[in-house]
Order: C-alpha cells, then sequence, then structure tokens
C-alpha cells in the first residue's frame, strides 16, 4: 500500500482562489530559499491565508506533502499541522 498523497494541479485550480494559486507558484523557491526573510514572508502568507480560506490553501499544502526537498516538506508539514488545530 503506497504512503504517497497525489494531489492534482486540477485541485488546486478548483480551489479559485488567486491567493492560493500565488502561492502555488512560489511555495517551494521561497521555501528552499536560502534567505530567511523569503521563508518567513512565504509562511506567514500561507498562515493568513489559510486563517481566512482553510479550503483553498490545504490542496496547495497537501500537494507539496511528499516533496523531495526536505527543508519545504518540513515547513508545509508543520503549516499544515498549525492549520488544522485551529
Amino acid at each position: 500500500m503506497s504512503r504517497e498523497m497525489y494531489i492534482s494541479d486540477a485541485d488546486v485550480e478548483m480551489s479559485k482562489d488567486v491567493e492560493s494559486l500565488r502561492i502555488d507558484r512560489h511555495l517551494t523557491s521561497d521555501l528552499s530559499s536560502f534567505v530567511p526573510g523569503r521563508r518567513r514572508k512565504m509562511l506567514d502568507r500561507i498562515e493568513e491565508h489559510g486563517r481566512k480560506n482553510p479550503l483553498a490553501i490545504v490542496p496547495v499544502l497537501l500537494k507539496h506533502y511528499n516533496i523531495d526537498n526536505p527543508k519545504v516538506r518540513d515547513q508545509v508539514r508543520a503549516s499544515i499541522g498549525r492549520l488544522t488545530q485551529s
């Protein structure tokens, strides 16, 4: 049994939320950046938008849940944890 999750681009696009699409476009590059300000700004955008519209941001985060980059993967999983607690 595979433990991989599959979230297609169509699932993300169906949310029809402009901000979540922007976050999706820049998520991996910003969270894997060497510049701490870019990472912090992206995390703030994710958390702020997730509080307003969690159904739009969760598919974006799940799409990157098992990404190869451990820096991005850990931040995405932590963000999902914080959003699901609230």
